[in-house]
């Protein structure tokens, strides 16, 4: 028998719960290993100071209140698991606070630029009619000029 398997059934072999070839088994180890059987004495100190103490009795409502302090600790976990309908995520809040930074982006930078002359509002006023069709023209002579110097 192995080391690992020996140190597993010596608190059993203390206690005379092994069965008659794992008892001789251990004992056999016991003998031929000096670590094993170092550590063994060790246990078997310790079960015998352990033994030595009183036994003491648990109150009458011990049990109960083991109960109560689980049941409430059942009922924490799950509140603590509550739908989203009931508590607001962390995500969701970061989220409102994204949407909000960039309206306030596009307000203070977008609108007065959109609202300038320099700006956006050049691309909304109507052109004359002879400057449009001056434009179309120049397009026309590019296409043509194009497809002849292929």
């Amino acid at each position: 028998m192995d080391h690992g398997r020996v140190k597993e059934l010596l608190s059993d072999y203390i206690d005379g719960d092994l069965g008659e070839k794992e008892r001789q088994d251990v004992e056999e180890h016991l003998e031929r290993c000096k670590e094993c059987c170092e550590e063994f004495e060790q246990l078997k100190k310790t079960v015998n100071v352990l033994s030595g103490f009183q036994e003491l009795k648990a109150p009458k409502d011990f049990e109960s209140k083991i109960n109560d302090r689980l049941k409430k600790r059942v009922r924490r976990r799950d509140r603590d698991t509550t739908p989203l309908s009931h508590k607001v995520p962390f995500e969701t809040i970061c989220l409102i606070m994204l949407v909000m930074l960039i309206a306030f982006y596009i307000m203070l930078y977008l609108l007065p630029q959109m609202t300038s002359d320099e700006g956006f509002k050049q691309d909304k006023v109507p052109e004359k009619k002879e400057e449009r069709d001056k434009k179309e023209e120049e397009e026309r002579h590019e296409r043509r000029v194009y497809r002849y110097s292929k």
